[in-house]
This record gives C-alpha cells, sequence and structure tokens, in this order.
C-alpha cells in the first residue's frame, strides 16, 4: 500500500522537516523518524527581453542610429579557420531589417595563409547619416587593424589599413576604440610587439584621409596585457580623454594598472600619465565625457585574489585633476567578466557577465558614481553569456551578446531591452 499527499503554500529555496505515522486495521501504530526535503528556487526571471538574432555569431558590436540599430558581429565559416565581419539592421525592437552584408571576405586569404581571417572584435558608431567600424584581421602578413565606413544600410563606402611605424608588425590590438567627435573619426589603440605602446589617429568623414597621422604615439609604456580589451577614448568637444591598461610598474602582462591622460584634438597629451586604479588586477578600462568631466569605469579585483572582483568608478575634471577616488559599484557575482558601459543623458548603465553561473547582469549609476538601479538580471539563459555589449537610445538601454548553450559548440546571439 501507498499513500500520497499534496502539499501547497511551500515557500522556495525551505528545508522542511516531516513525520509519517500510520496506524493498520488492528490498530497497530507506527511512526517515521524526522525527515527532511527541501524546495528549490524558482528559476530567475529576466524583465529584459531576451530575442534570438541573426544566428550564430559571436563579439556584437551595436550602434542607436535615431531609428533602429547598425549591428556587427564576428561569423566562423563552418569547417575553418576563417572568421569575418558582418553588419545588419535592426529596428527598434530587434528585428532584423534587410539582408545581412558581409564586411570582410578573407575566403581568397585563407588559401594563402592556413591561420588567416581570425577577427577580433569590432567597434561600430553612428555619424548621423552612416556607420564607421573599426576592427582587427589576421591576414597572413601580421593583425591588421582596419577602419571602414557604411552607408546608412550597411554598404562599405571606404576600407583603410591604420598601421603602426614599424612596418614589419602592422597593426595590432584586442578592441580598439572609436569615437565620432561630429566631424571626423578618431580610433586609439596598442599595437606593435612586444610593448604594445597606445596609439591615436584622425580620420576624415570620408573614411580614408588622415588628419592626424596614423603613428601618432600617446605612450610608449608597456601597454601589453594578457587580458583586454585595452584602450578606451571619450570627446568631450574640444579634447580626449583616453584609459588604457599598462604594465609599466609591475612588468607584468598579468597584473595591469588602469592609466588615464588628456588629450588635445590632435591627440598631443596635456597631462602626465595619470595610474587611476588601485592594486588589484584591472580589465575593461572606459572613459566618458559629460562635456565638463571626464568618468572612467573598470574591472578590478581584490590585491590577493584575482577571482574576485568589483566594478570602480572614478572622475577626472577636463585639466586632469581627481575629483571622485575609485569608488567600488559592487557587482553580483565572485567573479565579474568583462564589462560594457553605456552613458545617458543623466548617467551610466553598466553589463557584465557573474561567474560561475554565467548571467548577465545591469546596474545604473549616475553621474557621480552613485547607484540608482542595483543588479539587475538581464538573462540567465542555460550556458555561457557573454561578448556583451550596450548602447542607449535616448529612451533606453539596449544590450546585445552571445550565448553558446550546451553542448557548447555553436553561439546564439541574442537582443535585450526592458
Amino acid at each position: 500500500y501507498y499513500h500520497e499527499v499534496n502539499l501547497s503554500n511551500l515557500t522556495s529555496d525551505t528545508t522542511y522537516h516531516y513525520k509519517v505515522s500510520s496506524t493498520d486495521n488492528n490498530g497497530n501504530k507506527a511512526q517515521s523518524e524526522d525527515k527532511t526535503f527541501a524546495t528549490i528556487s524558482p528559476p530567475p526571471v529576466s524583465e529584459w527581453s531576451n530575442i534570438p538574432i541573426i544566428g550564430s555569431g559571436q563579439w556584437p558590436g551595436i550602434a542607436w542610429n535615431g531609428n533602429g540599430y547598425g549591428f556587427v558581429w564576428v561569423t566562423k565559416k563552418p569547417n575553418t579557420t576563417t572568421y569575418d565581419i558582418y553588419f545588419s539592421s535592426l529596428d527598434i525592437n530587434g528585428n532584423e531589417v534587410g539582408d545581412n552584408i558581409r564586411i570582410t571576405n578573407h575566403d581568397e586569404l585563407a588559401t594563402q595563409h592556413p591561420n588567416v581571417g581570425y577577427v577580433f572584435p569590432p567597434e561600430i558608431v553612428w555619424n548621423g547619416s552612416g556607420y564607421g567600424v573599426a576592427w582587427v584581421g589576421n591576414e597572413g602578413s601580421g593583425q591588421n587593424l582596419h577602419f571602414a565606413t557604411l552607408d546608412s544600410n550597411g554598404n562599405k563606402l571606404s576600407d583603410i589599413i591604420v598601421s603602426i611605424p614599424d612596418d614589419n608588425v602592422p597593426g595590432q590590438q584586442n578592441k580598439p576604440a572609436l569615437v565620432w567627435t561630429g566631424n571626423e573619426y578618431a580610433l586609439s589603440w596598442a599595437g606593435g610587439w612586444p610593448d604594445y605602446p597606445v596609439y591615436f589617429a584622425k580620420i576624415a568623414s570620408d573614411g580614408q584621409t588622415y588628419i592626424v597621422n596614423k603613428k601618432k604615439a600617446v605612450t610608449t609604456a608597456i601597454a601589453n596585457t594578457a587580458n583586454g580589451p585595452l584602450v578606451s577614448l571619450a570627446w568631450n568637444g574640444t579634447n580626449f580623454g583616453v584609459a588604457w591598461q599598462d604594465i609599466r610598474d609591475s612588468n607584468d602582462p598579468n597584473k595591469p594598472a588602469i592609466y588615464f591622460n588628456i588629450l588635445d584634438s590632435n591627440g598631443n597629451k596635456l597631462i602626465d600619465d595619470f595610474k587611476v586604479s588601485g592594486e588589484g588586477r584591472v580589465r575593461s578600462p572606459e572613459v566618458f565625457s559629460d562635456g565638463a568631466n571626464y568618468s572612467i569605469l573598470w574591472l578590478e579585483s581584490i590585491p590577493d585574489n584575482p577571482n574576485i572582483n568589483s566594478i570602480y568608478f572614478a572622475q577626472m575634471d577636463s585639466s586632469g585633476n581627481r575629483l571622485i577616488t575609485n569608488k567600488s559599484l559592487d557587482i553580483t557575482g565572485d567573479y565579474g567578466g568583462y564589462s560594457s558601459v553605456a552613458k545617458s543623458s543623466d548617467g551610466y548603465g553598466i553589463v557584465w557577465t557573474s561567474y560561475p553561473e554565467s548571467r548577465i547582469y545591469f546596474k545604473g549609476i549616475d553621474l557621480n558614481g552613485n547607484i540608482v538601479l542595483s543588479d539587475e538580471l538581464v538573462t540567465a539563459i542555460e550556458g555561457n553569456n557573454g561578448g556583451k555589449d550596450i548602447t542607449w537610445t535616448g529612451s533606453k538601454y539596449v544590450i546585445v551578446w552571445q550565448n553558446v548553450p550546451p553542448p557548447y559548440t555553436q553561439s546564439q546571439l541574442y537582443f535585450g531591452s526592458k
């Protein structure tokens, strides 16, 4: 014989105790020992949309154009080592508009060089009528930093290789920083083995004419680190703020620090290089301007454990004086994966991947680094979530990311908003 009892109104994530008592037809009674069972937590629910887009891909980048989005990503050609960058237009809800457009084509080069075609994450900006895109690709002779302009539909208008002084080692960096000033494009990147100094260039709106020579060095200090992105760039209407990872203090690629400087409109340094970060291991510097001041955000570990991280916020005025010193923003997860930040009119939106659960979270702060929205779950889709980018539309934040579900052989791109 068996009996079944349905229990209701239980609390999730709770341990309950119970005993079973029984009486047979002869009046004999028996009672079990104390036993327990535990209820489980319900799966987390996100208020953000989690819309699959495009299909297989990685390292997405997104830019708002006033009516929709320009979207770029990297796709690996099946059964090859060849990667290419594609573009798609998305409407305001993340739906694809028109065909996917291939920005790079490494097929021919791949027949000449077996390791050609590996592409690092692309960066995309909107210039008011079209897009600028920058990326690094392995093209046989080395890792070349490209810059291209696209029309509003993603058709390529120009494509140049932005090189560095050492002609034997074309420009290389993990993810180039790219901004549109309102009149021209500015790029900053770290390139040139073995030290990877930080460079600066300005390119006219035609995407081909250099306004500031591509060999302009921001610093000759060692910016070669074991993790990237390395460089971030911001324009305040008069000057540029630039932040980068640097190992001049430790001489250890696993122990970089975040340095900052202010450049005039032609890339000349206005102050001495300034160390912003503390003594932990750092990654993902991002710099923004509100017109008067520069805000710098980055991930940093505690000094004695590189797997326990927080996102930090600091602020400098336009003369390089520190206004706010290294404010911890406290993030969910013992280990915060690479972060991405976007600026709104009154603050910043920050996204990161928490480990070990591999979920993406969002946090909102005001222009002075005060938390206005604590860690909000963006996605808990099963698998590895990462490779994210975030943009501000004027009314909301939008996030794109890659998810690699079990059995971890192919990635899916997602679009999220709320």
